[in-house]
């Protein structure tokens, strides 16, 4: 009996687990992640109990485009504010080399964003009182930039209905700068009522769409599936599509060349985050560039429009 009896309650737990609001879900995942880094994960949970406010969402480990194929990725970010925190430990401070280092990262985070960036330093000298007043007064900054902009009321809080296509069927635009990301390719196929047709046990890689001059959306990833690499460049200004296997690289040039020179795409990139979900992320309108298609061998799609009116 008391076999039958932990059975039951598994299926209670598991049932509380798969209707979980997102926010707790997305929330107690960047806990877990940060559970091995003590004092990155003590500065992230206090900051967030500190603001105690569910209406400002949080990142972890926030992707930033240096140059030359280098990114940073910074411990917390608050997209609404534009705004990275930085957790310094010991290990930052070993050498003038990484001081420098740190810097430089630093600025390229500001050049390339122009976003604020903040530090928060847990040297092994620092008291704990000396990292709460840094805590207490970055947590101060944040509520006050919300608060600015909720006087100017360009504040938009978190909401978790932008993850459904409903949501943005309703506003009847979508655009690269409100991080629109959608769970499944049954969400996209909902949100352009377009029906997604399998291909065996696996979802279709773009479907077709011939309205206002477009030909397909399509949600490309940067992983390798079936001998098809994409590859995509300067934060999504460029998308290149190429087979490795030459008959049939050279055959998907010459169809789209041939039959849809100028041919229009709504793309989705479709990632997963370092949280483990899996999103698709629209990153614009892309329209096929023939003469460097065929220069390249590959196809190559460049965006035009960073955003969709319905």
């Amino acid at each position: 009996m008391a076999g039958i009896g932990n059975n039951i309650n598994l299926k209670i737990v598991q049932l509380n687990l798969s209707n979980m609001n997102f926010k707790l879900d997305y929330i107690t995942r960047i806990l877990q992640k940060t559970s091995k880094k003590r004092i990155e994960n003590y500065v992230i949970s206090r900051i967030w109990h500190q603001l105690n406010n569910d209406e400002i969402k949080i990142s972890h480990q926030q992707y930033v485009s240096r140059d030359n194929d280098i990114y940073a990725l910074t411990d917390l970010y608050f997209p609404q504010l534009n705004y990275h925190i930085e957790v310094n430990e010991e290990f930052h401070y070993k050498d003038e080399n990484k001081i420098n280092a740190d810097k430089l990262r630093e600025e390229d985070i500001k050049r390339k964003t122009s976003h604020t960036v903040r530090f928060i330093e847990c040297q092994n000298d620092k008291k704990l009182e000396d990292v709460h007043l840094q805590i207490d007064k970055i947590v101060n900054e944040i509520n006050n930039l919300v608060d600015e902009q909720k006087r100017l009321k360009t504040f938009r809080p978190w909401d978790e209905e932008e993850l459904k296509p409903s949501y943005w069927k309703e506003k009847g635009i979508i655009n690269v700068s409100d991080n629109i990301n959608l769970r499944t390719i049954d969400d996209i196929g909902l949100l352009f009522n377009a029906e997604i047709k399998n291909r065996g046990f696996l979802k279709a890689g773009a479907v077709k769409y011939t309205k206002d001059g477009f030909s397909e959306v399509w949600w490309p990833s940067e992983i390798k599936k079936s001998n098809w690499e994409n590859k995509f460049e300067n934060d999504f200004e460029k998308i290149t599509e190429k087979n490795l296997t030459p008959n049939k690289g050279n055959n998907h040039v010459k169809h789209y060349i041939n039959n849809n020179p100028e041919c229009k795409r709504i793309v989705f990139f479709k990632y997963k985050d370092e949280l483990g979900f899996n999103f698709y992320k629209f990153v614009g309108c892309f329209k096929l560039n023939s003469e460097k298609s065929i220069a390249e061998n590959q196809l190559v799609w460049e965006r035009f429009s960073h955003n969709y009116k319905f």
